[in-house]
């Protein structure tokens, strides 16, 4: 019955892959097991660093900062009086100092006296939206590290469970085979025997569970810290 179970959800588990893929659902698909993975060989803090500098939300919080800020610098500047100066200089017969040169010079002031506080007004949104930006940045980064901390998190506890599923495997196979040779012996019952082989099946399914924790968290680790894209 778990033969039959198993078969049913691996052929759903292929249309499914395959329908993902965007390829025929009947499409044959080779699975082999892969070779055993390691945990994180990056600290927590280094793993964070990156993610900061690859992912695009912090890019994109910066660049709104950015923004804002030079919005505010705008603004501020209709606020402050602008000096303009001018000048220069002309000769007509290809000589300087001549007669017929000229030059001019000239400076101007420009205060705004007055806009009904539109100017402070547009100084005071600026400076919020840069406290908003910030804030943002902020929260954008916190999610990141929370992020990070948790891919790393449950990796390493894929693969722990992955370590020990190996081990319990070995212990499962060795007892099934202690109590098949009693069963031939004609020391213990078949019941016996099929408890042990039941044992090693548990066991394997549990391994493997661990298996795919084990690459599920390291495509969730890759995607935190802004890695390549995982390609089936």
């Amino acid at each position: 019955a778990r033969a039959i179970e198993a078969g049913s959800g691996a052929r759903i588990a292929r249309a499914d892959l395959n329908r993902l893929m965007q390829a025929p659902l009947d499409r044959e698909l080779a699975v082999d097991e892969p070779p055993v993975i390691e945990g994180p060989s990056q600290s927590l803090n280094e793993l964070v660093a990156q993610a900061l500098r690859q992912r695009p939300e912090i890019e994109q919080a910066v660049l709104r900062r950015e923004v804002s800020r030079a919005v505010r610098q705008s603004a501020r500047g209709g606020i402050w009086p602008q000096i303009v100066a001018q000048g220069g200089y002309e000769w007509n017969d290809g000589r300087r100092g001549s007669p017929a040169a000229a030059w001019i010079a000239g400076a101007h002031l420009r205060m705004n006296l007055f806009s009904g506080g539109a100017s402070i007004a547009r100084v005071r949104e600026a400076s919020h939206a840069i406290d908003r930006a910030q804030a943002e940045y902020a929260r954008t980064e916190a999610a990141l590290r929370m992020e990070v901390l948790t891919a790393v998190e449950h990796l390493t506890a894929a693969k722990a469970r992955e370590e020990v599923g190996r081990a319990v495997v070995a212990e499962s196979r060795e007892s099934h085979r202690m109590v098949r040779d009693r069963y031939e012996a004609g020391l213990t019952p078949a019941r016996d025997v099929i408890h042990a082989a039941t044992a090693v099946l548990d066991a394997e399914a549990q391994r493997i569970g661990a298996v795919i924790d084990v690459i599920v968290g390291q495509a969730a680790l890759r995607r935190a810290i802004g890695g390549e894209e995982v390609h089936p």
